[in-house]
């Protein structure tokens, strides 16, 4: 089993907020991980300064796509290793996605 549970993504790796994402297998539904996000992720509080613009979040902002642990980034990005979207295959994990950018 993976160590990943919950994190926030940014652009490039260190740019602005994009989402929040939180291993599949560790919520019910869609609108357990949104509960989640609105309500319990006390340690990505100083992420979520943007909900007073913008709190009607529904399910339809989460989406469903695998993350995998790079040791090495790829191209791009600012940082030199961490989590980064992939496809489906060896070392992906199924998550959820709160699009927030």
């Amino acid at each position: 089993m993976s160590k990943f549970t919950t994190m926030a993504f940014y652009e490039g790796g260190c740019g602005s907020l994009t989402g929040i994402v939180g291993r599949k297998d560790l919520f019910k539904s869609k609108k357990d991980f949104l509960d989640w996000c609105m309500h319990d992720c006390d340690e990505l509080e100083s992420d979520f300064s943007f909900l007073d613009e913008n709190p009607e979040f529904t399910t339809d902002d989460i989406s469903e796509d695998f993350i995998r642990y790079y040791p090495r980034m790829p191209e791009g990005f600012e940082i030199e290793s961490g989590w980064t979207f992939c496809k489906k295959g060896r070392g992906a994990i199924e998550v959820y996605v709160l699009n927030v950018a």
